[in-house]
């Protein structure tokens, strides 16, 4: 794999801030020396601003809030309390 292939397969880690120490470095030395890598990370950054200021496309209706609510009552979900504030507002735990 050559670099620029390299840097194509990490945009989304560093875009999404995963990136750490050796890797970090190297991915911005060759940021640093290749037009063509900025080029893309651009392109994906700006292309994933736009995805981000689309949301919501759609929202989910208060039945479907309650029946899922209702499930997430009945059964013993892993992370249900990190969960329940999204589909219910209501319904927040301290």
């Amino acid at each position: 794999m050559n670099r620029c292939d390299e840097c194509l397969s990490l945009i989304d880690f560093y875009l999404d801030d995963e990136l750490r120490d050796d890797d970090l470095g190297v991915y911005k030395d060759q940021l640093d020396q290749c037009v063509s890598c900025r080029q893309e990370l651009e392109e994906r950054r700006l292309f994933l601003e736009r995805v981000r200021s689309s949301r919501p496309l759609h929202v989910a209706s208060g039945t479907f809030r309650n029946r899922l609510s209702q499930m997430l009552d009945q059964e013993s979900w892993p992370n249900v309390e990190e969960i329940r504030p999204v589909i219910s507002p209501s319904k927040r735990r301290p």
